[in-house]
């Protein structure tokens, strides 16, 4: 386990190099530094026995251990090169790897203890993961999409209810001159999609789950809208941000006191993204999980926590 991890971590770090632009260390002679790390769960309770490692890009071997009944890792990092990053897991929770801190300016390690958090395994349940590629048969009008089967509703597709209705707008001159627009409204009075709130980063701390265990019970918009485009003369621009996951919920039905009683939940990983395409009317692509449960609200999918813990 110890010499994979510190295989992933020296990639991570040779393209976080490339992405910081961390400078020459003949330039500069970078300090030792006391890096102490408080690691907790979800609730801000510590957690004790966590796994943790810590490393810099001129500490490249790093420092393993683990936390104590305080929840806190404190270990000495030699030249301290940024960015500093570190991986923390323990059994019964999701693993959380990535930078700690990133420099900027002349910044100096900070002081401070860091916090890191380590969400629970609370309930995970069997999701169907998608990874879907749709393409327009008509614009102009709104088409039937299904959630649970992964297609358009019949006839265009296999799909049977109509969880969204997408909508593709496209003004295509051509690659310098174009605009394309997609409409995504959520069919019934509860259901809709909502930011999880937790932008993906390929260096940052981040949990191996990515949205809360829970899907919420309010928040919801009904219509999303996904665009790419580029006005003569103009810079590209889309609304597709790599940094962004969404929970949806669809198929809400409730009691005669208004409760709700039963729903499907999932989540988006990443952007939805859109492209006019020249040789059809268009493309939308997104990748989910979708629960199949209607009595659950769980966002854990079995395959993400069977890898987690000590593994």
């Amino acid at each position: 386990m110890r010499h994979h991890a510190l295989a992933v971590l020296t990639i991570l770090l040779m393209f976080s190099l490339q992405a910081h632009g961390a400078q020459d260390p003949k330039d500069k002679e970078w300090p030792d530094a006391i890096v102490r790390v408080k690691v907790v769960d979800d609730q801000g309770r510590p957690v004790r026995d966590a796994h943790s490692t810590l490393w810099s890009l001129s500490d490249m071997d790093g420092t393993f251990g683990r936390t104590n009944r305080r929840g806190i890792y404190s270990q000495q990092l030699k030249r301290i090169r940024p960015p500093v990053g570190g991986e923390f897991y323990k059994e019964g929770y999701y693993k959380s790897i990535g930078d700690i801190w990133k420099r900027e300016g002349d910044e100096r390690f900070p002081t401070n203890t860091i916090t890191v958090t380590l969400k629970r395994i609370i309930d995970p349940v069997p999701m169907v993961f998608r990874d879907v590629t749709l393409t327009f048969p008509r614009l102009d009008e709104a088409i039937g999409y299904d959630l649970e089967v992964g297609d358009w509703v019949e006839p265009d597709g296999k799909g049977k209810v109509s969880d969204i209705m997408v909508t593709a707008r496209k003004d295509f001159i051509s690659w310098d001159n174009y605009d394309f627009r997609v409409m995504i409204e959520f069919a019934g009075e509860l259901n809709g999609i909502q930011s999880s709130g937790i932008p993906t980063s390929e260096f940052a701390m981040q949990s191996a789950l990515i949205p809360p265990q829970v899907a919420p019970t309010t928040g919801y918009s009904k219509t999303f809208e996904a665009w790419i485009g580029r006005p003569r003369g103009g810079q590209f621009t889309t609304s597709a941000d790599e940094k962004s996951n969404h929970i949806f919920r669809v198929r809400t039905k409730c009691d005669g006191a208004g409760e709700i009683v039963s729903a499907n939940v999932g989540w988006i990983i990443g952007p939805i993204a859109t492209t006019p395409t020249e040789k059809n009317l268009g493309k939308c692509y997104f990748k989910y999980y979708w629960n199949p449960d209607p009595t659950s609200r769980s966002l854990e999918p079995k395959e993400i926590a069977e890898r987690q813990g000590l593994d």
